[in-house]
């Protein structure tokens, strides 16, 4: 490919945000890849699935230019300690105290002062059932503190990441859109080819398309891609 369309796994290069991205994804592009690809889906659908896929990896490469933060997971428990401790003292709130809470919140003083009416509507359709939608918010936040501090200890301990990891999570994320609505598998469509003496394959191709337009200089050879294909398809079957 004589041009790329973006650098996204350059940390000079300011960040896209995902819907920018979506948009590099112009109807003939995307005609292409249906062509030379097989892709499967609406326009809608194919522009946005890539457009999050390559936000994600944007944020994952430029992350591996910088030093790995502190694993907080002291500080990471403590909020979950704290978290858990509010979610019990919701729970423990009986349904006349929880209702009492979400009106207080509803008509707080000064009442229609600050707001005109529309806007008063708009405060009320935000807000409505606060306690409930802050319990379930609380709960997501625990989940998701118990999550990131298993993922910390377990980076800390078996690996130390690389600045290649991005691009394993990335051939990982165009597996599943490559698949997806059809009945053809990635791994059938990436293998070496000994004729050419490289790697050949309608997911390989793929997988080069994608890197030469969003990734560019992102892998040292096809052969060397080729080989980081098949590790990632083999994490991903155990």
């Amino acid at each position: 490919m004589a041009t790329y369309l973006a650098r996204l796994n350059d940390p000079e290069v300011p960040a896209m945000s995902w819907p920018e991205i979506s948009d590099l994804f112009t109807p003939h592009l995307i005609q292409t890849m249906r062509t030379d690809f097989g892709l499967q889906g609406s326009d809608k659908t194919i522009r946005l699935q890539l457009g999050k896929i390559l936000g994600r990896y944007q944020a994952s490469a430029k992350r591996a230019h910088e030093p790995p933060p502190a694993p907080q997971t002291k500080d990471l428990e403590r909020l979950k300690i704290a978290v858990d401790r509010t979610i019990s003292a919701f729970d423990a709130l009986s349904d006349k105290n929880l209702s009492e809470i979400d009106d207080a919140i509803l008509y707080r003083d000064p009442f229609n002062h600050r707001f005109d009416f529309n806007e008063q509507l708009d405060y009320w359709e935000k807000n409505n059932g606060t306690s409930e939608l802050t319990i379930n918010k609380l709960k997501q936040v625990s989940h998701a503190l118990k999550a990131v501090k298993a993922k910390r200890i377990e980076h800390a301990k078996e690996f130390k990441p690389t600045r290649n990891t991005p691009l394993d999570r990335l051939i990982q994320d165009l597996v599943m859109d490559f698949e997806s609505g059809r009945g053809k598998k990635a791994k059938s469509s990436c293998y070496y080819d000994t004729r050419r003496d490289s790697y050949a394959g309608q997911f390989f191709d793929f997988v080069i398309f994608i890197l030469e337009s969003f990734a560019p200089r992102s892998y040292h050879s096809q052969v060397a891609l080729g080989k980081r294909i098949e590790r990632a398809l083999k994490q991903m079957t155990g």
